[in-house]
């Protein structure tokens, strides 16, 4: 076990043509740019004034991360 405080980020579904994996912090920004303009967010989730809607989206991405990694139960 290599994350001994966050075991889900060890596990792994692999094939030949694929990996399967746990969403890390450091793939929040990635996801962010790719997240299509009319992806479904929570519509009372926070906008912040001086950002466009992609950033937007993308702010929403990463409060979404945190909110469900901070309140997963085993």
């Amino acid at each position: 076990m290599t994350h001994r405080y966050w075991p889900m980020f060890d596990i792994r579904i692999t094939t030949p043509d694929l990996e399967l994996r746990h969403l890390t912090e450091a793939d929040l920004s990635s996801v962010a740019d790719i997240l299509p303009a009319d992806a479904e967010q929570d519509p009372a989730a926070t906008t912040y004034d001086g950002l466009d809607a992609a950033r937007n989206r993308g702010a929403v991405i990463h409060q979404e991360y945190w909110r469900a990694r901070g309140g997963w139960r085993p």
